[in-house]
């Protein structure tokens, strides 16, 4: 199924959250560019976060959410288990410490 235009920059910004899930795995292979010692992979992630994913999670559970809820009971569960991924991943990178 083809995504709607208006979904292609969320769509984006999944990459970007797969690549910092990629990047911070144990025995990540190195991507070119990105940092491959654990305090730049640390930081990129908490940078990624801050200017990108925090403002899609925003997004998502003022825009898309509302938009979606209440319209399939299968679809509501779906955003409540994602209501608490984004509080999960946001409490866990922000307690990233570079120790």
């Amino acid at each position: 199924m083809k995504r709607h235009k208006a979904l292609i920059v969320l769509s984006r910004d999944h990459q970007k959250g797969l690549m910092i899930a990629q990047l911070l795995k144990e025995d990540a292979r190195p991507y070119k560019g990105l940092p491959t010692d654990l305090p730049g992979k640390m930081n990129y992630a908490k940078e990624t976060f801050h200017s990108d994913l925090s403002k899609h999670f925003e997004d998502e559970e003022k825009i898309l959410f509302p938009f979606v809820k209440g319209k399939d009971l299968n679809c509501d569960k779906l955003i409540d288990e994602l209501l608490d991924e984004h509080h999960s991943l946001s409490t866990n990178i922000l307690n990233l410490k570079e120790s």
